[in-house]
């Protein structure tokens, strides 16, 4: 093989590899970033907060049976719509019971990863904070 074909070759798999290892680490550079909140930040940023398990979810959507509120008020079941951001989406498990804190938007809920929604456990530092300084709904 010629030497400059070579060299050249070598050149452009070092350039590849250099693309490919600065952009690989640049979308996890870029992932979600959430900055850090209190429970009681959370809260006051919400205009409802539940515990709700997830009993469905279908591409665009989560169906959320409330189990138990804390502020606001929605019926017994509501939606959530999914993200289309799939860094900052959201990633509930169907069965699993969450603290949702969920911002109401004209007929619509929202919330994302950065909310403060968490797998529900009343041990939790949320959990305690709301189940002292809250009433139930």
């Amino acid at each position: 093989m010629n030497p400059a074909l070579k060299n050249s070759s070598r050149l452009l798999r070092i350039v590849a590899i250099a693309h490919l290892l600065f952009f690989s680490g640049l979308s996890s550079a870029l992932a979600c970033k959430c900055a850090t909140k209190t429970p009681e930040q959370y809260f006051a940023k919400a205009d409802i907060v539940v515990i709700g398990k997830i009993v469905s979810q279908s591409n665009e959507l989560y169906e959320v049976e409330v189990v138990k509120s804390f502020k606001g008020s929605t019926s017994e079941n509501f939606t959530i719509a999914k993200s289309v951001n799939e860094d900052c989406g959201l990633d509930f498990k169907t069965s699993k019971q969450y603290l949702l804190f969920i911002k109401r938007k004209r007929t619509a809920f929202t919330t994302t990863r950065c909310s403060g929604n968490e797998i529900w456990s009343p041990s939790s530092r949320a959990a305690r904070w709301i189940n002292t300084n809250q009433k139930v709904d």
